[in-house]
């Protein structure tokens, strides 16, 4: 894996970029576009991808939605979706208790855990708790 040219993809993006209402839909797919010709290596976790398809499904047409989400990263050569193992569980575990002065979701210190665990740096994401961890947010 190159990690230089590695990616982790995060829920408010994956959201972002099938809900059109989202108001970060804009930003995410004008990102989007730009990977293929980068030659960036894009990963993200099941745990991630289970918060998005049940996102998308409460959503007007969300079902729809969850349903082509799921289609496009599962059939994409471009996507890596990385299973959470025990392991990974328990490190997030021990980042959840440890960040005692922000509320970071278990799912979020999950995936903090194996992206330092893979030496990946950069997300995809609109959520802040990646910056506040110290990672390189895109777009």
């Amino acid at each position: 894996m190159n990690r230089n040219r590695s990616f982790f993809v995060d829920t408010s993006a994956w959201v972002a970029l099938f809900s059109n209402d989202d108001k970060y839909h804009v930003a995410a797919n004008e990102f989007w576009k730009s990977v293929p010709q980068n030659h960036w290596q894009i990963l993200t976790n099941d745990y991630i991808l289970d918060e998005t398809y049940t996102l998308l499904r409460r959503e007007q047409n969300g079902l729809q939605r969850a349903i082509l989400a799921h289609q496009v990263i599962e059939e994409s050569h471009l996507v890596e979706s990385l299973e959470v193992s025990t392991q990974d569980r328990q490190r997030g575990w021990e980042l959840f208790t440890t960040y005692t002065d922000k509320i970071i979701s278990f799912t979020d210190c999950i995936c903090i855990a194996m992206l330092h665990q893979l030496g990946v740096y950069q997300v995809f994401s609109f959520d802040s708790d990646f910056v506040r961890a110290g990672f390189v947010v895109k777009p």
